[in-house]
């Protein structure tokens, strides 16, 4: 005799469970965020400064501005305006000198400067403006 069935399966509610966990899980880091931690801001930039030896190289000239009120990087070369957002304000230096903006040429070359998130003296992005290497220096 075949009885209707009325009830799940103790594998079927873990999985439902664990489905309705995950999905929790998502949308809570959603919601409250996630505030960055100086290094990741740091290696988002460096990702920005390659991207703008890259666009140098292939539209010519740009330049990085870092915005002062906020905490967005654009990168301007003739007739194109990119838009990034680093997650938190940044300090840009060319040795001791605070600068508003970085210049890259044809080559994609540029100064050598340092980046700093605003508030936290370290760590402290390093970049060489001739090859685009860069390190992370935790003093």
């Amino acid at each position: 005799m075949n009885r209707p069935r009325h009830s799940f399966t103790l594998l079927e509610v873990l999985i439902v469970v664990t489905l309705l966990g995950l999905l929790a899980g998502i949308g809570i880091r959603g919601i409250i965020g996630h505030s960055d931690s100086p290094k990741h801001i740091l290696q988002r930039f460096a990702a920005i400064d390659a991207e703008a030896r890259l666009m140098a190289r292939t539209d010519g000239p740009v330049t990085l501005g870092a915005g002062a009120q906020n905490a967005d990087i654009s990168l301007t070369a003739e007739g194109t305006i990119r838009r990034f957002r680093t997650g938190a304000q940044v300090r840009i230096s060319v040795g001791r000198d605070l600068a508003e903006s970085i210049g890259f040429n044809r080559l994609g070359q540029s100064t050598d400067y340092t980046v700093a998130v605003m508030g936290d003296p370290s760590p402290t992005l390093h970049i060489s403006g001739l090859t685009g290497w860069s390190w992370i220096d935790d003093e």
